[in-house]
């Protein structure tokens, strides 16, 4: 039976003051068509059924879709972003879920507290997003790039990321604090990431890199370590093994 997902609540005022990532004056887009590649910078989508429509390759670019829930449902037909460009959008708190984002460009995005159970995001852009406390369960990742995200109090519970045509990439990423138990990161790249205080208990991290990482603190639980190994067999701990 599939789990009810929360997104989370504000963790401390302190890791999750405001950051707003949409641009200012924002369009209303009321009567633009929502197909295919449909221009809909700039507007704001809050007021629109956007759930189970195909918007490939829609340009989405600094539009206001905050709080909205997209998804098609988990029995509904799903909702098609692949290749959307969205980013600088504000997505504060939507739910992304049950939607497919395979391609997607979410750079400096703003998609805190958001939440992606069951989303569909291979080789999606998410450089530099803002996505503090968003709850990505269940979701696939593979080859997404995360570079310079901030994930800080993230869930990437259960999420599959493992290598297919590229690594999965969390270089620079700031995951302090974040739970990773159970993911599937199989060639992942966390160079230079901050993960102090990041839990990967059972999490399969073979092949993957963490060069230069900030690994205080992190929880190592029966972890799939880089080398092979289990962490348990190693003291409980992947260190020496990655």
């Amino acid at each position: 039976m599939r789990r009810s997902i929360v997104v989370p609540a504000v963790v401390c005022a302190a890791a999750l003051a405001a950051s707003p990532a949409g641009a200012a004056g924002t369009r209303d887009c009321a009567d633009r068509a929502l197909v295919p590649g449909a221009d809909l910078r700039r507007c704001d989508l809050r007021p629109l059924a956007l759930a189970t429509l195909d918007l490939r390759g829609a340009d989405m670019r600094q539009a206001t879709l905050s709080h909205l829930a997209p998804g098609g449902g988990a029995d509904g037909p799903r909702t098609n972003f692949a290749g959307a460009l969205l980013d600088r959008a504000d997505a504060h708190g939507t739910a992304f879920g049950d939607l497919d984002l395979p391609g997607a460009s979410l750079r400096r995005a703003d998609p805190r507290e958001t939440g992606w159970e069951d989303t569909s995001a291979p080789n999606a852009d998410f450089t530099r997003a803002d996505l503090r406390a968003a709850d990505m369960t269940w979701g696939a990742f593979s080859g997404a790039i995360f570079r310079r995200a901030d994930l800080r109090y993230a869930r990437l519970h259960s999420i599959y990321a493992d290598f297919r045509d590229r690594r999965t990439d969390f270089r620079h990423a700031d995951l302090r604090r974040a739970d990773l138990t159970d993911a599937s990161l199989a060639g992942a790249n966390f160079d230079d990431a901050r993960l102090a205080g990041a839990d990967f208990s059972s999490a399969r991290l073979g092949f993957a890199s963490f060069a230069g990482a900030d690994l205080r603190g992190v929880t190592w639980s029966n972890t799939t370590c880089p080398d092979g190994t289990n962490s348990d067999a190693n003291g409980g701990t992947c260190l020496g093994h990655l």
